[in-house]
């Protein structure tokens, strides 16, 4: 990941300033400006060794701080979001955005996201290893605000109720070893990246193992993870096994569809055979009776069902 600090704007401190940028817990600086409209202009490079989908969940993080000679730098404003965000622009990349600064958390607590102190001009990409670098260009001219509200969080609930049908070879292995008869207790681990959760263990009874337990596994949308997974893990004394996996496509659970708005319809059978489409206009203003559902979000539909004709004779003799 390369991130070039440009400049600054509308921060409270107008002395000496350097910008700090993060990954998950690594840090770099910018060097130290004393410039009235503060410019950087500087490249900080992080290396990233792990896939996509464990690196989703890092925290990236940009602070502006007060550069002092005696005391500690003192922090103005920073900013926050996991490197999903970044990794989900168009090609992986942010260009001459302005990042919003949000204040410094006070006393432990978190400063509301709408409140902004100031921003940072920045161009960030994420790339391959075997990718070409991307050439940044600033742009003074760029106004384009970036911050963390352009992404939406979700939480992905899985009901585990009960196992069943464990194979014949893992009970035979459960009893057969020792005088006297072995218990083991099973749990099923769900992940994703660095996000897991895990079940209580719960005892095999028979040839079924029952959880009926609520694992809740948190994620950002638009995410490079495209699978979560499953291990079902055997725990006998202190020792614990891996005994099963598999893997459920994110696809297969959520892919929400781009809203662009909605339309009413009325569709209807008429006994006319014509041999053309055709279109005509209505003599009456149907869509007045839509204006009370439009600010619905939860529909019931109603039907009345009058009568059914021209039943084939096939079904007549029947």
């Amino acid at each position: 990941m390369t991130v070039r600090v440009i400049e600054s704007r509308n921060l409270r401190d107008s002395g000496n300033l350097r910008v700090r940028v993060g990954l998950d817990g690594r840090t770099k600086p910018t060097r130290v400006t004393t410039e009235l409209h503060p410019k950087w202009q500087q490249n900080l490079n992080f290396a990233i060794e792990e896939s996509l989908e464990k690196a989703a969940n890092k925290m990236f993080s940009i602070r502006a701080y007060a550069v002092r000679r005696v005391l500690n730098d003192k922090l103005l404003g920073q900013f926050e979001c996991p490197l999903a965000m970044i990794m989900h622009q168009p090609g992986g990349v942010v260009l001459n955005k302005w990042i919003s600064l949000a204040p410094p958390p006070k006393d432990g607590r978190r400063a509301e996201r709408d409140e902004d102190i100031g921003f940072i001009k920045a161009s960030i990409a994420v790339y391959g290893a075997r990718d070409t670098p991307p050439i940044f260009e600033d742009d003074d001219e760029s106004e384009e605000i970036f911050n963390a509200r352009h992404f939406t969080g979700h939480t992905l609930r899985i009901r585990l109720h009960r196992l069943l049908q464990l194979i014949s070879e893992v009970r035979h292995n459960i009893l057969s070893k020792g005088k006297k008869p072995k218990t083991a207790s099973f749990c099923i681990k769900a992940f994703s990246g660095d996000c897991t959760e895990v079940t209580s263990l719960k005892l095999l009874k028979g040839s079924a193992v029952s959880f009926d337990q609520e694992l809740l596994l948190p994620f950002l949308w638009p995410t490079v993870i495209n699978k979560f997974h499953f291990q079902l893990i055997m725990h006998r004394g202190k020792k614990n096994r891996i005994i099963a996996q598999t893997s459920l496509p994110l696809s297969d659970v959520y892919s929400p569809v781009k809203f662009y708005g909605r339309i009413s319809v009325s569709i209807d059978c008429i006994d006319w055979i014509g041999d053309s489409t055709e279109r005509t206009e209505l003599s009456y203003n149907g869509s007045q009776y839509f204006h009370r559902f439009e600010r619905l979000h939860h529909y019931t539909l109603f039907a009345s069902m009058i009568a059914c004709n021209k039943i084939p004779g096939i079904y007549m003799q029947k």
